[in-house]
């Protein structure tokens, strides 16, 4: 770690603490994780770039201040109070102003290796286990459903539309989640991707047996699908073994017709 690096993390870490309500210190040190490991395998990199933006990289996203711009400014001036270059300043501003999803219909490019390897680092920390995770915590805090049927994926084509849709957690699976793996720009991203990608499909196919009851045993399942409490025979025949059991004389004595063992197709008569 650079000296830069180590002011800057630094700093980023002192704000994140004072902003607990907007930013999240362990996406920005995983996002770093991350992005330095992807850079062993790329060719002429400059990693100190690299880790810059990937600890600035969440201060530039417009959710924090409603303002794109303003994030930027806030990026460009921590790098200036650590003494930065301003060829370096302007290279890690255009990685960050430029590597958050918009919507699965707007394409967002990078124009150097070291854009391309941060914004692998930052789409591979919303996939996975941690991807799910902060989808849901996300979901939780602006009120969005964990999931409604009525919901029908979304394929935005402008970065407006995707921030104004109306969705719930569980779709957001399918209009971003699904998108990123095949959006990787470095092979040691698409590999990592690839399995987040997969793991994401169990858990959604588990969520879904779940969510309708349907991951239970198979006797369950049978009893389920006809339930001799819903059965309006088993009814009719467990009411008279209830009277016998109470009074068996008293039954015995009755006339049987009281009992008519045809009593449930006579109600569904009287129904008709």
């Amino acid at each position: 770690m650079t000296d830069l690096v180590e002011k800057v993390e630094k700093i980023v870490e002192d704000l994140f603490d004072a902003n607990t309500d907007k930013f999240d210190l362990y996406h920005t040190l995983r996002v770093k994780a991350i992005a330095e490991s992807l850079a062993l395998e790329e060719r002429d990199v400059d990693v100190e770039v690299v880790s810059l933006a990937s600890l600035l990289h969440d201060i530039a996203d417009e959710k924090h201040y409603g303002d794109e711009k303003e994030g930027v400014k806030q990026v460009s001036a921590i790098l200036r109070e650590a003494g930065a270059k301003p060829s370096l300043i302007a290279h890690v501003i255009d990685i960050v102003s430029n590597m958050f999803f918009k919507g699965a219909g707007v394409q967002t490019p990078m124009k150097t290796i070291e854009g391309k390897i941060v914004q692998d680092a930052e789409r591979l920390d919303s996939m996975g286990a941690i991807g799910i995770v902060r989808c849901f915590m996300e979901g939780l805090s602006t009120g969005r459903e964990m999931y409604n049927t009525d919901y029908v994926p979304q394929r935005h084509v402008s970065k407006e539309a995707y921030n104004n849709s109306k969705t719930d957690s569980l779709n957001h699976f399918h209009e971003k989640l699904y998108y990123l793996k095949d959006n990787m720009n470095t092979l040691a991203g698409k590999r990592l991707a690839a399995k987040r990608h997969k793991f994401m499909k169990k858990f959604e196919q588990q969520f879904r047996l779940e969510w309708f009851a349907n991951d239970l045993e198979p006797i369950l399942q049978k009893i389920r699908a006809k339930s001799p409490w819903q059965d309006p025979y088993f009814l009719h025949y467990f009411s008279l073994m209830v009277a016998a059991i109470k009074d068996p004389v008293k039954f015995e004595k009755m006339n049987m017709d009281e009992y008519d063992i045809s009593a449930p197709e006579k109600e569904k008569d009287k129904n008709k």
